[in-house]
């Protein structure tokens, strides 16, 4: 995994030297878990963070990368079941997801004032998961492979700037004796386009 990183972030960088025009986006993350990471925590997470750089290898596509930041966090009172047993007790439960992803995205031909889109991301997420009951703590750490799907739109704006819109579905497959964690990613924010 480490060798096939490395190499994306070459190919990467060298389209990012050639490209026309660059694209930075900055977006606010609204995540609702699913699958697996739906029975730790459930309902609408509203802390979430991202960050992306795209390069123009032509008119109507961009590689790029995407890092985000979402955290899902729950109180409870149920029964938690664990390898060993089971405990009962006010708990806090909580992931943190750290997606870092290589991206290429197709834009579709739109109007003056909006600019369809769709793409995909591949590469690590880093999930941290923690369970608190009464004064114990049980936390796992792991990398996990993962893909990120996704629509969006960008609406432009005066001076370069646009509104980015999109929606995204991560994820990140099972990793050893860890299960698999995905979620759904309804991002909005910022995006800066410099033509070259």
């Amino acid at each position: 995994m480490k060798y096939i990183s490395i190499i994306l972030l070459v190919i990467v960088s060298t389209v990012a030297v050639q490209a026309q025009s660059s694209f930075f986006g900055m977006t606010y993350d609204v995540s609702i878990p699913t699958g697996d990471t739906e029975k730790y925590v459930s309902g609408v997470q509203w802390r979430g963070f991202g960050l992306e750089g795209r390069w123009y290898t032509s008119k109507n596509i961009t590689l790029g990368f995407a890092w985000d930041w979402n955290v899902f966090h729950e109180s409870s009172l149920e029964t938690a079941e664990l390898e060993t047993g089971a405990v009962t007790g006010n708990q806090n439960r909580t992931i943190n997801a750290f997606p870092f992803l290589f991206t290429a995205h197709y834009y579709l031909k739109g109007g003056s004032f909006v600019q369809p889109y769709f793409g995909i991301g591949a590469g690590t997420y880093f999930v941290k998961k923690r369970l608190d009951v009464g004064i114990f703590t049980l936390e796992e750490e792991k990398w996990h492979f993962g893909l990120a799907p996704e629509i969006g739109f960008l609406f432009p704006m005066d001076l370069g700037f646009n509104i980015l819109v999109k929606l995204k579905y991560n994820y990140a497959f099972e990793s050893g004796d860890a299960e698999a964690h995905s979620y759904l990613g309804i991002n909005v924010g910022f995006a800066s386009i410099e033509l070259f």
